[in-house]
This record gives structure tokens, sequence and C-alpha cells, in this order.
């Protein structure tokens, strides 16, 4: 798909470059594109800045930071909404990968899978999942955190095993009948 990109984008002149203070970004794009018999769009975007180091051994040298995207999609791309279609790609980036970043680096224990079996490893996603979006609503009450003087991570940790030491009450009444069967 990649020659194709290439080729197509030579011949469809999409390109746009716009100046920035310190720099300058571009876009550029391809429609319809055949992919194992679906029409898709890719859009390349890219800016460059120049930098200035405040800090450190490097105080007041110039550098250009560079980056670049790519994003496929079956959304129609023109000239008046590539803009628009890359800004919502960033941010989506953005909140996933946030989101797996603190899934894997703040006590929710996102490692490598569990299981084999691919319906338990679903579950066991949309368990971390909901643990997350738990943890997001308790960030947001920030007034009754402040009383707690731990790290974000030390208060996941001691949600999490709270919720392991407490059993549900459905659950203490499953056990305790159980219990009564074995010993009638």
């Amino acid at each position: 798909m990649g020659a194709e990109y290439r080729e197509l984008k030579g011949m469809e002149k999409n390109y746009r470059e716009y100046a920035l203070k310190t720099g300058k970004k571009w876009y550029d794009y391809v429609t319809d594109i055949d992919y194992n018999g679906y029409k898709v769009n890719l859009i390349e975007y890219g800016e460059s800045m120049e930098h200035v180091c405040v800090k450190g051994k490097k105080k007041g040298e110039a550098r250009t930071i560079r980056k670049e995207f790519w994003f496929l999609t079956d959304l129609p791309a023109t000239a008046k909404n590539v803009e628009g279609l890359v800004e919502r790609g960033r941010m989506r980036w953005k909140i996933e990968n946030e989101g797996f970043n603190a899934q894997k680096k703040h006590g929710y224990c996102l490692e490598h899978p569990f299981s084999k079996n691919y319906q338990a490893l679903k579950c066991h996603y949309y368990l971390i999942q909901i643990g997350h979006m738990i943890g997001q609503f308790m960030d947001a009450w920030e007034r009754i955190w402040k009383k707690v003087k731990q790290s974000l991570e030390q208060k996941h940790r001691r949600m999490l095993e709270a919720m392991k030491e407490t059993p549900l009450k459905e659950y203490r009444e499953e056990i305790k009948k159980k219990i009564q069967i074995r010993f009638i």
C-alpha cells in the first residue's frame, strides 16, 4: 500500500504547508486507496518546530523537532476537513495512549496475557478498564483524596486490596449456604 500511496500522492497533489511562529506544519492525503476490497484514505501530517533549550548544558542551543503521523481512515478526506481529521486522530491517539500507560504503570497491572483463553483475556481486560474508570472518578473527587497523603499508585493499590478483602454480601450468603450444605 505504501508504493501505491507514494504514486497517487504525486498525482493527486493534495500537499498543503502552513507556517507557524517557530516552524511549519503540512498535510498530504490520498483518497480511495483499495485495501483488501475496502476504500480507505491515507493522511500524512507533519510538523517541524525550532526549540531553544532553556536549561542544562545545552541552554541557548536551538534544535529542530520534527514529528510525523499517518492516519488510515474510511472517513472522507478533503482539503476542507483534513486538518480536523488530523486533530481528532491525534486526540484519539493521546486518549488511548494515556489510558494504556496509566493501566500499565499506575497499579492496574496491565501486562502480558494472564490466560490463553480469549474469553478470559477479554473479561480480565474489561475488569482493568472498569478499575481504571473507577480510579478516574476517584481522582476527580480530589478534595476527598487530599486528606490521604499517598501517591496515586498507593491509593490505587489500597483500593484494590480493599476490594480483594471485602467480599460482596451476595458472595458471603452463597458461601454460608455452601458451608451449611456440607455440614448437614
